[in-house]
């Protein structure tokens, strides 16, 4: 097996894990089990690389080639589409974009749906 198949693999069983641990609260709001899963402590201390894709554009090299600042390119999302969320490279879900307030807002992410 190699490295990249083993990550993939321990990637897909932290999602799984991950998943498992949030139940449905008597409220009918979505929270963590304070258990967790059994055994996986080492498991959740896996690095992970997550991104957020706000959009994707095709060019030729000679457009790229042609950019400079102050240009503007056009994406293939309109505003206030979900994004997608990317951990280690796989599209997990989508979320929306907010602002998160504060002396320097920052960008934040609301959760929309994670796939199964």
């Amino acid at each position: 097996m190699s490295p990249l198949e083993k990550s993939e693999q321990d990637l897909d069983q932290a999602i799984r894990e991950l998943k498992g641990e949030i139940q449905e609260a008597p409220d009918g709001s979505r929270g963590r089990d304070e258990a967790g899963p059994q055994g996986s402590g080492s498991l959740m201390n896996i690095p992970l690389k997550v991104q957020v894709a706000i959009g994707a554009v095709e060019m030729t090299v000679g457009d790229l080639s042609n950019l400079g600042p102050g240009q503007t390119v056009s994406l293939n999302k309109l505003v206030g589409d979900p994004v997608d969320i990317i951990v280690n490279g796989t599209r997990i879900g989508t979320g929306f974009l907010v602002a998160i307030p504060g002396h320097t807002p920052t960008f934040g992410l609301k959760i929309h749906s994670l796939n199964d």
